[in-house]
């Protein structure tokens, strides 16, 4: 999605800068070109991608333990009720941009398409908006609440 972004900007940047779109307009009507769009940064999203890694691991982990036969039926519902609980890992404290009253970090209604969903929603949404400082703060704050889920499970 990034790498895309990035291209089509580049590309339409260079068309408006040599005027190629004011050479094709109609002369004897006004036009008004469009101005260039700040070109996309690359944005690191290693905490993001490490946060997964380490998500995978410990859900390994957790799929042990829950698939060990010699468990009692006490400590079955113990851990069902740990597990019940682990989704609330993923909610951010402060919500979400531009709308504090969602708090999940892996998806939420989107805050310009209405109730469609939108996954990473911090990340994504900022994406979209050109907000390239604020995505970057969406993935730090994507990979913390990733990785309190796996230290989460991890700890089962």
């Amino acid at each position: 999605m990034i790498a895309n972004l990035r291209e089509t900007t580049s590309i339409n940047n260079e068309i408006i800068r040599k005027k190629y779109l004011i050479i094709a307009s109609d002369p004897t009507t006004p036009y008004f070109p469009p101005t260039a769009k700040q070109e996309v940064p690359y944005i690191d999203f290693s905490p993001l991608e490490n946060a997964v890694i380490s998500l995978g691991k410990s859900s390994e982990h957790a799929f042990e333990v829950m698939d060990n036969k010699g468990l009692n039926a006490l400590q079955k519902d113990s851990l069902n009720r740990m597990l019940y609980r682990a989704e609330q890992e993923l909610l951010l404290n402060a919500g979400l941009p531009l709308r504090p009253w969602y708090k999940h970090v892996l998806y939420a209604p989107g805050y310009y398409t209405g109730y469609a969903v939108k996954t990473l929603p911090g990340i994504r949404e900022s994406i979209e908006q050109r907000n390239f400082p604020e995505a970057e703060t969406g993935i730090r704050q994507a990979a913390y609440a990733i990785n309190k889920l796996a230290e989460y499970l991890s700890a089962l």
